[in-house]
């Protein structure tokens, strides 16, 4: 089913280009975005505009590669999107703290790019590419059954390191995840030891009389 997307009204950068992620392939190969990559060392942000993931079962990542001459390539992550999580976010990385994602349904024609009342996300390119740079690229894999989401990661975590996580600690830890990956979890549990020991028979005990 296609998920329901709730999104406000926004105003894109005026110079934001659009790209569509590819096809879901049995062997997904990343695909370079020419137009960006090759535009490079005038230390100009670019931003670029995708289309929230609704494809059943789908991830769409958006990465950059920063040496270009070096055969074996390193996609460093800059945003994703997928299917029960439509609308792109920042992915945790060397670059999620310059990176910027906002998601909305545009208020006015930005013809050719976009039209008005279309949702869409903006990424800020940040900072630009320098001309040993490669460029930007998108990629598109087939999510298999037996890869659980994010969620279902934070709460299995923390059903393992305490008596019962409630709603509330779920979707706090959840939304650090979806920042930082998993640091999130081993920063939550160095904060956590670091805490003053509690009894777990006081609290027994205090709660029985």
């Amino acid at each position: 089913t296609t998920p329901t997307i709730d999104a406000a009204e926004v105003s894109f950068h005026p110079d934001a280009k659009r790209f569509i992620c590819p096809p879901v392939t049995t062997d997904p190969t990343p695909t370079r975005l020419d137009s960006l990559s090759l535009d490079k060392g005038n230390k100009v942000i670019k931003y670029i505009l995708l289309e929230p993931r609704t494809t059943s079962r789908t991830l769409c990542t958006l990465t950059r590669v920063n040496d270009e001459f070096n055969p074996n390539r390193v996609y460093i992550p800059i945003a994703r999107a997928y299917d029960d999580n439509p609308l792109w976010t920042k992915s945790a990385g060397k670059y999620v703290s310059t990176t910027e994602v906002i998601c909305g349904e545009a208020g006015l024609d930005g013809l050719p790019e976009y039209q008005a009342g279309e949702t869409l996300c903006q990424v800020k390119l940040d900072p630009p590419l320098d001309l040993t740079n490669d460029g930007y690229y998108l990629t598109t894999f087939q999510v298999g059954d037996n890869i659980k989401d994010e969620k279902a990661i934070v709460a299995t975590f923390l059903e393992k390191v305490t008596f019962g996580p409630t709603a509330e600690e779920i979707n706090k830890l959840h939304a650090q995840y979806t920042q930082q990956g998993p640091y999130a979890l081993a920063k939550w549990l160095k904060d956590n030891l670091a805490k003053p020991i509690s009894s777990h028979r006081a609290q027994f005990r205090k709660y029985l009389h």
